[in-house]
C-alpha cells in the first residue's frame, strides 16, 4: 500500500514539475505542469491544453504541461528532419524521432491553436494508434 501511494506521488511530482503549478517566476520544462499560459514555460515551449497525459499516463486528463510548438517551419517532419515528441505534421512514422511514431489528428493535443487534422509524434506504445507508414 506504501509502495503504491509513493508511486502515486512521484507520479504528480513528475507531472507538477514537482509540487507545484508552473509561474512566471517557476518555469517549467518539457512535460512539466501545470500551466495556465504559455509565460509559464522555459524557452520556446508553450502551455498545451489537456495534454499532460502526452507525457504521464498517470496525469489528471485535464492538466496542462508545458510542450513544444506542434509545427515546425520549412514544411514540417521529414525523414531527412524527423520531428520530436508533440512536433508535426508529420505524414508516416519514419518522419518521427526514433521510439516515436506519428499519430492521427492528435496536434491539438500538445496545441490548442493546432490545425484540427494536423499529425504530431508521439511516444510510441502498446496501444498507440499511428498513422501508416508509407514510402515517400
Amino acid at each position: 500500500m506504501k509502495a503504491v501511494f509513493l508511486f502515486g506521488i512521484l507520479a504528480f511530482m513528475l507531472v507538477t514539475d514537482t509540487f507545484g503549478k508552473c509561474t512566471n517566476k517557476k518555469k517549467c520544462g518539457l512535460g512539466g505542469g501545470t500551466c495556465s499560459r504559455n509565460s509559464n514555460c522555459k524557452g520556446r515551449l508553450i502551455c498545451g491544453n489537456n495534454n499532460c497525459k502526452a507525457f504521464n499516463k498517470n496525469a489528471k486528463s485535464t492538466a496542462n504541461c508545458c510542450t513544444r510548438r506542434t509545427t515546425r517551419k520549412a514544411g514540417g517532419c521529414s525523414k531527412k528532419t524527423p520531428c520530436g515528441l508533440g512536433q508535426g505534421d508529420c505524414n508516416n512514422n519514419k518522419s518521427c524521432q526514433k521510439g516515436l511514431v506519428c499519430g492521427k489528428n492528435n496536434c491539438r493535443d500538445f496545441n490548442p491553436k493546432a490545425k484540427k487534422r494536423a499529425d504530431c509524434c508521439i511516444k510510441k506504445t502498446a496501444t498507440t494508434t499511428a498513422a501508416p507508414t508509407t514510402t515517400a
